[in-house]
C-alpha cells in the first residue's frame, strides 16, 4: 500500500473481550495507524461496545461472512496489518493474515499456540520441554490417561484461557469426577487434557511469591525481543492468578535460563510475528514451560505501561505492520504491582459489594469487577475476579505486607455467607 506523507497505514484488529479494551487500542494507535475493528456485530452489541468501536475506527461486521469474504473486505479497505488481543480469535486472525499475506502467526503456529496437546507435542519433539499429557474425550479414557500421566496431575480444556475449568486432581476418583463434570462443558469437538503436575520450588522466587513467572515478548521476522518478565503472587485455588509485579524476585542466572528457554520455545513453535506470552514454572530442576499464549497476556498492558513507560498494545500494532520494536533500556523505580481479588471457591451470589473506607499508601487504583446480584464461580477462572488493585511501592517487603491486607480492600457480602475471598494458596500452573 502506498502511503502519502500524512496518511497512516490501516491495521485491522479482530476484536472481542481480551487483553486490550477499545480505548486502550485507540490510544496506542495514535501516530502509528488508523484502526479497522473486525468483530461480530451481535457480540459487540451484547458487550455494549459496538458504538464505541465505530467511533474509534472503521467497523467491519463479520457476522455471517466466511474467512474468504472477510479477507476480501479487508483487502478492499487497504489494510496494511492485522492483529488480535483476544484468545478465541487467534486462529481466525491467522487465517485472515495468511489469506492477505500479512505478518501474524501462521495458521499452523496459531493452532500450536491455542491447542495445548499440539503445543506439548511440538515442544517434546523439539527436545525443548517434555511433559507427560493425555487427551481425554470420554470418561472411558481416564484409566489410560492416568496410567500414562501419573498422579497428581492437572486437568484442563485442550483449548482455552483464563484458568477456566482447570483443576488439580490427586487420585483416580477425582479424575473421574472432574472429567464427568467438565467434559460436557467443552465445545464439541473439544476435549480435556490431563497433564503432569509440575512441582514448584518456593526458594527460587522466594516463599512469599508465586513459583512461576511470565515473559512478555514481541517477534518480528523471527527476531525475538522481550519487553517484560513478570513476577507472580501465589495462585488462588483452583488455579487462579492472584496478581503480578515488576521486577520479579529472581537471580540473574535464573533470569538468563528463563529467557533462553523462552527463545528456544518460540523457535520450536514457529513463532515469527506478533506479541506472545510465555508462562514458566520455577522448579528445583530449573524453569519449565507451562504454556505459550499467542497474544498479549491479560492485564499485562497496564502493569508494563506503569512500570516501564512502554505500551504493549502499541508494540503489537507496530508488529502487525512488520516493524521491529524499539525497546529502550528501562530502569525500574520501586515495585509496580497488580492484585486480583478472587471470589471464594465454588459458585456464590453477591449480596453487596463496595470499596473499603480507607486505601493504604501505594495503591493508586481499585477497580470493582462485580456487582450486587452477580453470581461468581471460581471455575470460570479470571472471570471470577471481584476486583483489581493497582499501585507501586518502594520494595518487595512493602508489597508483601500490602498484599496480605488486600482482601480487606473490598467490603463484600455473599448470600451464602462465604468469606469475601479465598486466599488458601495451593500449587497450580495455569494462568490467565
Amino acid at each position: 500500500m502506498n502511503e502519502s506523507a500524512d496518511q497512516l497505514p490501516r491495521v485491522a484488529v479482530v476484536y472481542d473481550v481480551g487483553a486490550a479494551s477499545p480505548s486502550d487500542i485507540w490510544r496506542a494507535a495514535r501516530g502509528v495507524c488508523d484502526l479497522v475493528f473486525v468483530a461480530d456485530g451481535k457480540a459487540a452489541e451484547r458487550q455494549g461496545v459496538d458504538r464505541l468501536l465505530r467511533r474509534l475506527g472503521e467497523f467491519v461486521n463479520v457476522d455471517g461472512l466466511s474467512s474468504y469474504d472477510v479477507a476480501a473486505v479487508l483487502e478492499q479497505r487497504g489494510i496494511a496489518g492485522i492483529t488480535t488481543f483476544s484468545e478465541p480469535h487467534v486462529r481466525e486472525t491467522a487465517d485472515y493474515a495468511q489469506r492477505m499475506g500479512m505478518a501474524f502467526h501462521s495458521t499452523e503456529t496459531a493452532h500450536r499456540l491455542t491447542h495445548k496437546p499440539s503445543q506439548r507435542r511440538v515442544l517434546a519433539e523439539a527436545g525443548v520441554d517434555v511433559l507427560r499429557y493425555h487427551v481425554i474425550r470420554a470418561v472411558t479414557d481416564v484409566q489410560e490417561a492416568v496410567a500414562h500421566v501419573g498422579l497428581p496431575a492437572v486437568l484442563k480444556p485442550e483449548s482455552g484461557a483464563g484458568s477456566r475449568d482447570t483443576v488439580y486432581v490427586g487420585d483416580r476418583a477425582a479424575v473421574h469426577a472432574q472429567v464427568a463434570q467438565l467434559l460436557p462443558r467443552c465445545a464439541q469437538p473439544e476435549a480435556l487434557v490431563l497433564e503432569e503436575y509440575l512441582e514448584g520450588d518456593p526458594t527460587v522466587a522466594g516463599p512469599a511469591w508465586g513459583d512461576y513467572v511470565s515473559v512478555e515478548s514481541v517477534v518480528n521476522h523471527g527476531a525475538v525481543d522481550h519487553f517484560a518478565l513478570l513476577g507472580k503472587l501465589p495462585l488462588a485455588p483452583p488455579f487462579r492468578e492472584s496478581g503480578m509485579f515488576v521486577p520479579a524476585t529472581i537471580e540473574p542466572e535464573t533470569r538468563q535460563r528463563i529467557l533462553i528457554l523462552t527463545d528456544e520455545t518460540l523457535r520450536a513453535l514457529g513463532v515469527a510475528h506478533g506479541v506472545v506470552q510465555t508462562e514458566l514454572k520455577l522448579t528445583a530442576q530449573g524453569p519449565r514451560i507451562i504454556e505459550v499464549n499467542g497474544r498479549l497476556g491479560g492485564y499485562v498492558a497496564d502493569i508494563v505501561r506503569r512500570s516501564a513507560q512502554l505500551d504493549p498494545v502499541r508494540i503489537a500494532l507496530e508488529a502487525a505492520l512488520g516493524r521491529r520494536a524499539r525497546l529502550p533500556a528501562v530502569t525500574l523505580a520501586g515495585v509496580t504491582f497488580q492484585f486480583f481479588i478472587p471470589a471464594p471457591v465454588g459458585s456464590s451470589r453477591i449480596r453487596s459489594i463496595g470499596r473499603a473506607e480507607s486505601t493504604p499508601l501505594g495503591i493508586t487504583r481499585i477497580e470493582v469487577k462485580a456487582g450486587a446480584g452477580d453470581v461468581v464461580d471460581s471455575d470460570t477462572g479470571t472471570l471470577s475476579y471481584l476486583g483489581v488493585v493497582a499501585g507501586q511501592v518502594p520494595s518487595h517487603d512493602d508489597l508483601a505486607m500490602l498484599w496480605k491486607a488486600s482482601g480487606d480492600l473490598l467490603k463484600i457480602e455473599f448470600e451464602d455467607g462465604k468469606p469475601a475471598s479465598d486466599r488458601n494458596h495451593e500449587g497450580g500452573d495455569e494462568l490467565c
